[in-house]
């Protein structure tokens, strides 16, 4: 408090609320004290009638305007509570002043019950004073003046002159003022010191609360818990219940009540006593079916609490797993159920000593133990893999180097070029999986030297050339005048960036051209490259996610993206570490141009120089986090920006020196002289993987095929080879016209994926009431079980994996009568 004196509650929030609480108690005592008047008035007049005494106009004029003060003063405290509650007592103790009236006639017709009466109101009034009383400085005005008033009308009126009896007044009312002092004192002490215990309640509620243990207090006496913090019913599944009182002054308070009133509602045998916990082993992980059913070996949180060994540790099952056997039992396998430690201790909470039961959750540690070995497991992995794979692969690109002067061949030698290009991407890849896990690991070392770029960047873009001319469409390159002939830069890196940006565009761009363009800003000493395209272009709303690990656009009615997401992500992160950026220049239509900046300087500076020695002598390069090796390493021929391809390759044009007599071309009519057509159709996004099955097909089986670079495309050329059959006036061949035989569908492509594309297909084929279906045999790299029934679901007849051999074709194809192999 403030003072001592006007006992002043020092604390504003305080002071209002023990102004609100007092005054509620104002109004209720006056409202008690006036029922009290009205009784004595009552008893007054019944007394009068038994003793036949009459009553004069003063009497009733006295008594009713005494009570009706009193009842205006409780009406106008009840209407404005902070103005006139706190008044009650000062200002009803005056109101006595008109009973003087009684004892206003000649001394000799005043008797001794009229003045002791008098006299005997004059103390009860002031024991108003004290029950009344807010503050007792104002309350002992009110008093003091009332006495005078009273004892001066005494002493003219009546002549009381007693100094004895004047003596014990004073000396009473001195006792009514200080018991005014100290009851307002000791009731104000008294409430600071419950607001206190109050706050700290709530305080340790709250502490409680973020604590990320689990906290249950709990009465043992009443066997009711008293307080259950966030983790303990998120771990147990306790569902907090909303608090329905009245609202509190500050949102903090409401979540205060709502612990309170959630815990209070909880019993101990709901929680407590209810059989969840299984013993956890580290090398027991499951749960036994027989156990689980039974509710043998488990415990209650009391009984695993009060266990002797204090190093167990438990397993919770909570009601919806014991329900669920099979749910249970997958979550326990695979660590999804909590893990925890329990301990107790004893706590004066609520001035009540209670049980309380701490549960510490392991699960984050376990999971981060495992996460940490299989980190290494991972790390080990894809070094060991990453390196196996050079090995061959250098050995492939030397050896097909070599190739040249034993193929003479024209399709030989295009072949062969598409092979180098292909062992070449590969490698890029495998770069890019070692860098990307280098940059994360903070390993990351730049291998600086002096080279033209020039030249790395046109050798690059011959070598997507074949594939740009395959899909029909034209690559350029151009470098300003003033591009320097030598620069101090990391090549294989630089060609990494540039490599995926021209991935992206030759898998996206359909029709038109790619155009590369090289310049160097000499006051940033930085090569500026940029790639553009006419393709298909990107989205605003995904652009985003362009640079994010895994950030590939979103499946749409028009675009279907899938993949890993590497590429641009990688190219970001090589082009930070080189000092640059890398952006997709707006307002580039038709098509997507990105643009990328890299610190190459063409001056000598002092800079140390790594070694290919150095790279190979590190051991540590590639470390690795937990990640689907499979689906990097065939990131080119799976993964892309956004979406695919239309025109694919065909051999029809091609003249190949053909083995005779190997197998025999489906649907071979000789009595039919209509023009042939290819009863095949291969479907995938990649045109390497194209030119590769349609290959094995006519080389291997003479069968020639259509092909596809998206589900769109194939579907529409299903639905006009169907339109040419309708349309073909030769009876012997026009229903096999109609369809294709058999459909090589790739699963993840552009613009429609290999599901939906055979969803239309089946839809199409059942609308136009065809009595031959396609035969659709899925092609992907995902080996799943999953995936498999994925593509049976979708309407596809078979499950393939890539790469695809000679020997999976012929079982293919052998499923078909006139496919089987001549004699």
């Amino acid at each position: 408090m403030e003072s001592q004196i006007f006992l002043t509650i020092k604390d504003p929030k305080i002071r209002n609320i023990y102004a609100q609480d007092r005054n509620k108690d104002m109004i209720a005592v006056n409202l008690v004290v006036w029922l009290v008047r009205v009784v004595t008035v009552l008893c007054g007049i019944v007394s009068a009638i038994i003793n036949e005494r009459k009553f004069t106009d003063l009497y009733w004029v006295v008594r009713g305007v005494g009570l009706g003060y009193q009842l205006s003063l409780l009406l106008l405290a009840w209407k404005w509570p902070n103005h006139f509650a706190k008044l009650q007592g000062p200002l009803l103790i005056p109101s006595f002043l008109i009973n003087l009236q009684n004892l206003n006639v000649p001394l000799d017709y005043l008797t001794v019950n009229t003045i002791v009466g008098n006299i005997s109101a004059f103390m009860i009034f002031m024991i108003y004073g004290f029950l009344l009383n807010y503050s007792w400085y104002i309350t002992a005005v009110s008093l003091t003046l009332t006495n005078i008033g009273a004892l001066t009308f005494y002493g003219l009126q009546i002549q009381f002159r007693d100094l004895t009896s004047l003596s014990v007044i004073i000396a009473y009312l001195f006792l009514i003022i200080y018991a005014c002092y100290f009851y307002e004192k000791r009731l104000k002490q008294s409430f600071i010191q419950l607001h206190q215990i109050q706050t700290m309640n709530d305080e340790l509620t709250l502490l409680f609360d973020k604590l990320p243990e689990g906290i249950v207090l709990f009465n043992p006496e009443n066997k009711q818990i008293s307080l259950v913090n966030k983790e303990f019913r998120r771990l147990f599944n306790i569902q907090q219940q909303q608090h329905q009182g009245s609202p509190s002054a500050t949102n903090e308070e409401n979540n205060h009540q709502s612990i309170q009133s959630s815990s209070n509602k909880i019993k101990i045998d709901s929680c407590l006593e209810l059989n969840q916990l299984k013993e956890y082993k580290f090398q027991e992980q499951g749960i036994v079916a027989d156990d689980l059913r039974s509710g043998s070996g488990f415990k209650n949180i009391l009984e695993a609490v009060n266990d002797e060994n204090r190093d167990k540790y438990y397993q919770i099952m909570t009601a919806s797993e014991e329900d669920n056997f099979s749910s249970s039992n997958s979550n326990a396998q695979n660590g999804n159920s909590e893990i925890i430690s329990l301990n107790q201790c004893q706590i004066l909470f609520q001035n009540l000593y209670h049980r309380m039961i701490m549960v510490k959750n392991l699960t984050p540690i376990i999971k981060y133990e495992k996460l940490k070995v299989e980190n290494h497991f991972y790390e080990m992995l894809t070094a060991t893999v990453s390196h196996d794979m050079r090995t061959p692969l250098n050995a492939m690109t030397g050896l097909l180097n070599s190739l040249d002067i034993f193929i003479q061949d024209n399709t030989g030698k295009r072949f062969l070029n598409i092979i180098k290009n292909s062992s070449k991407f590969m490698c890029f890849l495998v770069n890019d999986l070692l860098d990307y896990f280098q940059i994360k690991n903070g390993k990351f070392k730049k291998n600086l030297q002096w080279i033209d770029l020039n030249k790395s960047f046109r050798d690059l873009v011959d070598m997507f050339s074949i594939g740009a001319r395959e899909k029909g469409i034209q690559i350029m390159y151009n470098s300003t005048q003033d591009f320097p002939t030598v620069l101090y830069a990391d090549e294989q890196r630089t060609k990494q960036i540039l490599l995926n940006l021209l991935q992206n565009s030759l898998k996206f761009t359909f029709h038109g051209h790619i155009k590369v363009e090289a310049g160097y800003d000499n006051s940033a000493q930085q090569i500026v490259v940029s790639v553009s395209d006419t393709g298909i272009g990107i989205k605003q709303e995904d652009r985003a996610k362009l640079f994010t690990l895994f950030g590939k656009l979103e499946a749409t009615s028009h675009i279907n993206t899938s993949g890993i997401g590497l590429g641009l992500s990688i190219c970001k992160k090589i082009v930070e570490m080189f000092e640059g950026i890398i952006q997709l220049e707006e307002n580039n239509n038709p098509g997507t141009k990105f643009t990328f900046r890299l610190k190459a300087i063409n001056y000598l500076e002092p800079v140390q120089v790594l070694t290919h020695a150095d790279i190979d002598n590190d051991d540590d390069g590639a470390l690795i986090q937990p990640t689907n090796r499979h689906l990097m390493i065939s990131q080119y021929s799976n993964e892309g920006k956004f979406d695919y391809s239309e025109n694919s390759i065909s051999f029809q044009q091609i003249q190949l020196d053909m083995p005779q007599n190997i197998y025999k071309n489906l649907f071979t009519d000789q009595i039919c002289v209509c023009p042939k057509v290819n009863y095949v159709l291969v479907v995938d996004d990649n045109i390497f993987n194209v030119v590769t099955l349609q290959a094995i097909l006519q080389l291997q089986f003479g069968l020639l095929s259509d092909k596809a670079s998206n589900g769109e495309e194939a579907l529409q050329k299903v639905k006009d080879r169907y339109d040419y059959g309708i349309k073909s006036g030769c009876e012997l061949c026009r229903i096999k016209k109609q369809y294709y035989q058999l459909i090589f569908m790739d699963c993840n492509m552009p613009i429609m994926d290999g599901f939906q594309s055979t969803l239309e297909i089946r839809k199409f084929e059942v609308e136009n009431n065809m009595r031959n279906i396609s035969y659709i045999v899925a092609l992907t790299a995902y080996t799943t079980e999953m995936f498999a029934n994925k593509c049976i679901e979708s309407g596809m007849n078979e499950f393939q994996t890539k790469p695809v051999s000679n020997e999976v074709i012929k079982e293919v194809l052998m499923k078909f009568d006139d496919l089987m192999p001549l004699e």
